[in-house]
């Protein structure tokens, strides 16, 4: 039980206090299903940052920031690196414990019996965390266009095309936790996985790659203008394909709950 009490300690990050106040504050002025939902957003927002996740995440903006300066990165293309490589690892980072926590505390069983639809638990468990994704991103998207004097509009190109790649990467980690039961484990398989899958559309040089490639720079200047829109648009489908694909994959690891609870 000590070990429970401290591991519950441990996803808390906002004093108690604060807490109370607030939650004496959203009981007064707002309704119950609007307290519902904050509540869902208050538990899983604590089952993502624990403390080991928020000191990987501190530990990865320090060296993004560190790297940044030190490189001395003015290019957009430059840029563009940094961003997808940043928001492939929070997109890990946030997601490789999302569904070990449930694991653990054996409640997946409980969430079945409220959301029976498993395409909805689904959503219900990583709403939450896509949610930090972006958030979490947003700054330095924020600062690169401020101190680069990158457009606004392509700015917002550049976080579509970070975030829905992203988004693959998320589909890759929630299927790797579904068959390795460790959440440091599940992101360092995930990592080599995306890091393999991104080294070979970008270095072997494939038949047609920029139609498949999802870490492709959508202002690449090696691209003729006149199809560039179209090779980008098809490529945003070939991705979305594939997460749809990874995750049916990961859904039908979810049929089998008894891996999980057991």
């Amino acid at each position: 039980m000590a070990k429970r009490a401290e591991k519950d300690q441990m996803s808390s990050f906002i004093p108690r206090s604060w807490r109370k106040k607030v939650e004496g504050i959203i009981e007064r002025r707002l309704s119950l299903g609007w307290r519902d939902l904050l509540n869902h957003f208050w538990v899983q927002t604590r089952m993502i940052f624990s403390r080991t996740i928020l000191l990987i995440l501190g530990a990865m903006f320090f060296l993004f920031t560190v790297a940044t300066v030190k490189e001395q990165t003015f290019k957009e293309k430059e840029v563009f690196l940094f961003l997808i490589i940043q928001s492939n690892a929070l997109a890990v980072i946030l997601h490789m414990n999302l569904w070990e926590t449930e694991r653990e505390d054996r409640t997946f069983e409980l969430l079945l019996m409220r959301i029976p639809n498993l395409w909805r638990l689904i959503w219900f468990k990583m709403r939450v965390s896509l949610f930090w994704m972006i958030i979490l991103s947003l700054p330095f998207f924020i600062g690169y266009t401020w101190f680069v004097n990158i457009p606004a509009y392509r700015a917002f190109i550049y976080l579509f095309f970070c975030m829905s790649c992203a988004l693959f990467s998320v589909s890759i980690t929630c299927t790797v936790t579904s068959f390795v039961h460790n959440s440091l484990a599940t992101g360092v398989i995930s990592v080599i996985l995306i890091w393999i899958f991104a080294a070979l559309l970008e270095e072997a040089r494939l038949p047609w790659s920029d139609y498949y490639n999802f870490f492709i720079n959508p202002y690449d200047e090696d691209m003729a203008s006149y199809v560039k829109t179209l090779v980008l648009i098809i490529n945003r489908i070939i991705l979305f394909l594939f997460v749809f694909i990874f995750m049916s994959w990961f859904k039908e690891r979810l049929k089998k709950t008894e891996r999980w609870i057991l």
